[in-house]
């Protein structure tokens, strides 16, 4: 099985392997009869049921993609590819509001000489969910309406996944402007009762402490003395953190041209409340 599974990672679909054992004086010999057959290329990538999303947006998510003739190695037909496409498709639909979607391969379609495939995919979208309402739980430093308002999903709208991943980032930063980083947000989405195809959206944020920066280090600095760096900060010792200081620090030495790739973490401080801020350049 190891054999075959390695040459149909190559594109050999067809391949086939067998065994003998022969004894021999002082043990045996293992005969291994291996029959490749072609090496299998996408020929195309065929979508069916796909009324709201172009074949050629979904292709960009999968990972089996047609041959090219200037690309030597390349659109090998490999069936673990094929079905993690399938789930990667489904992951985009459901992204995209469609949360009953399934795509499935219904048909390969080869050539006569078996060394080229036409993939079918069959996709059932289902109907597209609605946003029937935004809850948020757990908020004491901000009324649930002040983070509502700053969400990119909306009631009503169709649901979104990157909306909900730019709203979670976007509740992070308005605590971690105010100096609570270790803020956690969660998500979850609750299908509406007593309404057809829709979605509550339920954010429940745990605020943990206010961090007040103890020290600021610094790694990875070998174009200035560190003190330079210091001087372009709008953040110091004694002060809560706040992710827009660190943003317009970061701004002001990218257009030093120091560093435009400042990256931040925290160690632990004296006190739960305190941390030391790293600032890796």
């Amino acid at each position: 099985k190891l054999i075959v599974d390695l040459l149909k990672e190559k594109g050999k679909f067809f391949a086939e392997a067998d065994h003998e054992v022969l004894p021999v004086e002082g043990g045996v010999n293992v005969i291994f009869d291996v029959r490749e057959g072609p090496t299998v290329r996408v020929e195309d990538v065929l979508f069916v049921g796909n009324e709201h999303i172009e074949g050629d947006e979904l292709r960009k998510y999968m990972k089996t993609q047609p041959t090219f003739l200037y690309i030597v190695r390349s659109g090998y037909f490999n069936r673990d590819d094929m079905l993690e496409d399938m789930e990667r498709i489904q992951t985009y639909y459901r992204g995209q509001g469609f949360l009953d979607a399934r795509a499935f391969v219904e048909d390969l379609r080869f050539n006569a000489e078996k060394d080229r495939v036409t993939i079918v995919v069959r996709v059932v979208e289902g109907d597209r969910y609605r946003v029937r309402e935004i809850r948020v739980k757990g908020t004491t430093l901000f009324t649930p309406e002040t983070i509502k308002r700053g969400l990119a999903s909306g009631e009503g709208s169709f649901f979104s996944g990157k909306a909900v991943d730019d709203d979670l980032n976007s509740i992070q930063k308005l605590y971690m402007d105010r100096g609570y980083i270790l803020t956690r947000v969660r998500f979850q989405q609750v299908i509406a009762g007593g309404e057809e195809h829709a979605i509550d959206l339920v954010f429940t944020i745990e605020e943990g402490v206010k961090v007040t920066i103890e020290k600021i280090r610094f790694e990875g600095n070998v174009k200035t003395r560190d003190d330079v760096i210091r001087r372009d900060l709008s953040i110091f010792p004694g002060d809560p953190f706040s992710a827009e200081s660190m943003d317009e620090s970061k701004a002001r030495l990218g257009r030093r041209g120091y560093y435009k790739d400042l990256r931040v973490s925290f160690d632990p401080g004296t006190a739960p409340d305190r941390r030391d801020l790293v600032v890796r350049v």
